[in-house]
């Protein structure tokens, strides 16, 4: 049975050679891997392969009128998002529905106290930890890509009535999320490195 909505995150410094036969520039030329953009399309390549049994010729990529990126699979349009930090990347895919996703480094900010303050009635409602500061900011980058919309508004909007719609992971020091509308259940959340044997 196929998943619904597919959420693979990787370390950037482990990917490169065994993601090389899914890098692609825009006309389907073999292509290598950097910059981040090139890596998070070749895993969404390898996802699409492997657990939708789609081979990575048949995917191509776009970009909305607000940046955004597009996943063509032949001609139909499906739902992704792409996120990546310092080394990490992450991808979500789906056939339908809203999907964001983000992947963001649990480090102290300069700025966190003021963003919880200035945010207070909104996102950052009740966040007194670090921890609980960027399960609310990767919600809030993950609920803006997929609405396609901008980040402060978001914050600064009630959290209720997206809960259903969020889903959390932790991968080493980062906290991902992603926001997705195309099920009732929560994604599959696959570790590149370790799908593939490589840490």
């Amino acid at each position: 049975m196929q998943p619904q909505v597919v959420c693979v995150y990787a370390n950037l410094t482990e990917v490169d050679e065994y993601l090389r036969p899914y890098c692609y520039d825009s006309d389907n030329q073999p292509q290598l891997l950097r910059p981040q953009s090139q890596v998070t399309r070749a895993l969404v390549r390898w996802c699409l392969e492997k657990y939708w049994s789609l081979p990575a010729q048949q995917v191509s990529f776009s970009r909305d009128q607000h940046g955004a990126v597009e996943l063509w699979v032949g001609k139909k349009q499906w739902s992704v998002s792409v996120s990546h930090t310092d080394d990490c990347c992450a991808v979500a895919i789906a056939r339908t529905g809203e999907l964001g996703i983000d992947c963001e480094r649990i480090l102290e900010r300069r700025q966190r106290v003021r963003l919880q303050q200035r945010f207070a009635d909104g996102y950052m409602q009740g966040v007194s930890s670090l921890e609980q500061f960027f399960e609310r900011w990767t919600a809030a980058e993950a609920v803006t890509k997929a609405k396609r919309g901008a980040l402060m508004p978001t914050l600064a909007s009630p959290l209720a009535g997206l809960e259903p719609h969020l889903y959390w992971h932790r991968y080493e020091s980062w906290q991902l999320c992603c926001y997705s509308t195309a099920s009732n259940s929560p994604p599959q959340w696959i570790d590149f490195s370790k799908d593939n044997h490589l840490s």
